[in-house]
């Protein structure tokens, strides 16, 4: 987050995206962390995925500013980039072929599912949604 704000950024070229945040700015973005996937029922039906997930309700609007959009690529330079490959630092020579986006949030949610402990799992604990099914031909 920058500024309170989520910033993001993609091809300047006018594409599905833009066209869409140009004509209306509301958005829903959401980011999520897979975790593994684990039984807890009998039946293949019966698995699960551990994750967590944030969603972000709010308005999207592209930075002109280029200062704005410099510091944006600084932030996540330092945060990605290894200082000691000696490459010149703020210089970004194709800063114009790219289009940095603020969603400034309204309303954020998530949720998390966690991965039980190998005994709260099947066969442990059998938590099948269907338990009165019988597989055909057993």
């Amino acid at each position: 987050m920058l500024h309170g704000q989520v910033w993001l950024h993609n091809t300047s070229a006018l594409g599905h995206l833009q066209r869409n945040i140009l004509h209306e700015p509301r958005v829903c973005f959401e980011i999520d962390v897979p975790g593994e996937t684990f039984p807890y029922g009998r039946f293949q039906c019966d698995t699960a995925l551990a994750y967590q997930s944030v969603l972000v309700f709010g308005r999207l609007s592209i930075i002109q500013d280029s200062a704005q959009k410099i510091a944006f690529f600084d932030a996540l330079m330092s945060k990605y980039h290894s200082a000691e490959m000696g490459r010149q630092k703020g210089f970004y020579p194709r800063l114009g072929d790219v289009t940095v986006y603020a969603l400034s949030p309204e309303r954020i949610t998530g949720k998390q599912i966690r991965l039980p402990a190998k005994e709260a799992r099947w066969p442990a604990v059998d938590k099948t949604k269907s338990p009165n099914a019988v597989v055909p031909n057993a």
